[in-house]
């Protein structure tokens, strides 16, 4: 079965972050998104009618940066 379009994105997304993560917080790839699959805002990102898939990956990765830094974050 063909993934759609939303799919696609989340794992493209899924993986970029992984390496932002790991650019910045120095984890390997497998921790950088076990990390990100555990946050509230990998929660509202996976949800497709958020449209948070939609934005670009460093305007996720800056909320991603809130919420472990604060515990929260803004959309």
């Amino acid at each position: 079965m063909d993934k759609t379009d939303f799919e696609k994105s989340l794992d493209d997304i899924i993986q970029a972050l992984a390496i932002r993560i790991n650019e910045v917080y120095h984890l390997d790839k497998s921790n950088a998104i076990r990390k990100l699959r555990s946050t509230s805002l990998f929660s509202m990102i996976e949800n497709e009618e958020t449209k948070l898939w939609q934005r670009d990956i460093e305007s996720l990765f800056a909320l991603y940066q809130d919420e472990i830094e604060t515990g929260h974050f803004t959309i």
